[in-house]
């Protein structure tokens, strides 16, 4: 399994179940009212860990910027050719426009091998977010790569091959189950 792979097992592993989106073997109603609760205090704190990244981040935007802080303005074909090779500059781009204009360049680009992508590209930014937020070895990997295997998660990869097929080869077998069943609740 390549490290990619294993970055998305283990996001799937260490997220989804936060999500509620974990099956699992019936628990007893106590479990049950216990787990929920867990996952409401969790869900609590995430959402107030959100709240306060967008204070910060509103008060970032209206302080000035301190030009001896920036590293480097990069432009974007010079930034798209550094993720042909490593997508290590992903956290670096601090405006999600600049993120969807990414995600929605290698759409197109899949787009002109004749493959289809219909989600949004913030929903691929998003997702990139997250899962490379606690694991920045999958940012090692050229970004078409990424976008290849959390677009096949999604089932959003059509290039005329069997999404079932695609993701269990991706994920393996019991994350290709959990994966299945948020898929289908979230429809």
């Amino acid at each position: 399994m390549n490290r990619l792979s294993l970055s998305l097992v283990l996001w799937l592993v260490l997220f989804v179940p936060q999500w509620g989106w974990a099956g699992g073997a019936v628990a007893r109603p106590k479990q049950i009212k216990a787990q929920r609760q867990q996952m409401q205090e969790k869900q609590q704190i995430m959402y107030q860990q959100q709240m306060q990244q967008q204070e910060r981040a509103k008060a970032a935007a209206r302080e000035p910027v301190d030009e001896s802080e920036v590293q480097e303005v990069v432009d974007l074909p010079r930034l798209l050719a550094t993720f042909e090779t490593s997508s290590e500059a992903w956290p670096l781009i601090i405006d999600n426009e600049a993120k969807e204009t990414v995600v929605a360049h290698y759409i197109a680009e899949f787009q002109k091998q004749g493959i289809a992508i219909q989600n949004p590209p913030a929903l691929y930014v998003n997702a990139i977010d997250t899962m490379s937020g606690g694991d920045t070895a999958m940012l090692k990997q050229p970004f078409p790569n990424i976008l290849r295997v959390v677009a096949i998660v999604e089932y959003d990869f059509n290039n005329g091959q069997d999404k079932d097929k695609m993701a269990l080869q991706i994920l393996g077998e019991k994350s290709f189950k959990t994966n299945k069943e948020r898929l289908l609740r979230r429809r």
